[in-house]
């Protein structure tokens, strides 16, 4: 039975409450301890909630006892399948409030490093996809290629820690650019073309120790799993005094929650195993 089809069975009238869903073991839904409630009433529900537990790893209070060149490395991991656009968004706002210009050369690196990263992301929801139906998929494959790009690029699999303020760690070498300059995939492609039409630093010198001025800032960014926000304030010491994140997977399922009421079971299913999130960026 897939998961669309048990799904479909009925639901009688009354409450609910699962678990554990039979979804794909490579589910996000399954990394992490989720339960969800709901109840039925003349086929419709009429209230419905989702509890995430403790599956975080506590970023924002991490970040509070860091510096800001430090946290670059922690800023990453609450939502790990799109960890580097989080990267990108905090490094641009710490260069925002000290006043950096980056590089054509390092803003176009960042950019391919989000391109092969959302490659990965899109292939993965693809093979999630045909999950639900049952179906066999070539994506993960696919995903697979994309990771290895990203590796070559940035170190890591998925926490690549890439971005530094002002720069990023390493240019991309040059046989990698020519093979992905003409690869299949439209974003990543693009994103190649502008670096190897880029030219600049790749780093810059920065003091030992930052600290930014007083004062506080926010920015976001276009993730594949939907908007990211952050948002630092800065008491001009070294550390942050307060970092906060606007997660994408925390909008998508508050937002889940309430538009439940009314749905079908099998609606509510539906659009919970295809929406884009992590449970760390939800409990976080």
């Amino acid at each position: 039975m897939t998961f669309l089809e048990w799904a479909a069975r009925p639901w009688p009238d009354g409450v609910h409450q699962l678990s554990e869903l039979p979804l794909d073991a490579l589910h996000p839904l399954r990394h992490g301890t989720f339960a969800m409630r709901f109840e039925v009433v003349g086929g419709v529900i009429t209230a419905c909630s989702f509890d995430v537990h403790a599956n975080h790893r506590g970023d924002e209070k991490l970040l509070e006892v860091r510096t800001y060149s430090q946290g670059l490395a922690h800023i990453n991991r609450h939502g790990w399948l799109t960890a580097p656009f989080a990267e990108v968004l905090y490094a641009r706002i710490i260069e925002a409030m000290l006043g950096i210009s980056i590089s054509d050369r390092v803003r176009t690196l960042r950019d391919l490093a989000l391109a092969l990263n959302t490659a990965a992301v899109d292939s993965y929801w693809e093979y999630l996809d045909a999950s639900l139906h049952g179906l066999p998929s070539d994506a993960l494959a696919d995903r697979e290629g994309w990771l290895q790009e990203f590796e070559a690029l940035t170190g890591a699999r998925m926490h690549g820690t890439y971005v530094r303020v002002g720069g990023v760690a390493a240019d991309v070498e040059a046989a990698q650019l020519d093979r992905l300059t003409s690869a299949g995939t439209p974003v990543v492609a693009q994103a190649a073309r502008a670096v190897a039409a880029a030219s600049g630093s790749v780093s810059i010198s920065l003091p030992k120790v930052l600290r930014l001025p007083e004062g506080d800032a926010y920015d976001q960014i276009e993730t594949p799993h939907g908007r990211l926000g952050i948002w630092v304030f800065s008491r001009g010491d070294k550390l942050p005094l307060r970092v906060h994140l606007r997660t994408a997977g925390f909008a998508a399922l508050a937002a889940l929650e309430t538009r439940a009421i009314g749905l079908t079971p099998e609606q509510l299913l539906r659009e919970l195993a295809g929406t884009r999130l992590v449970l760390g960026e939800v409990s976080r």
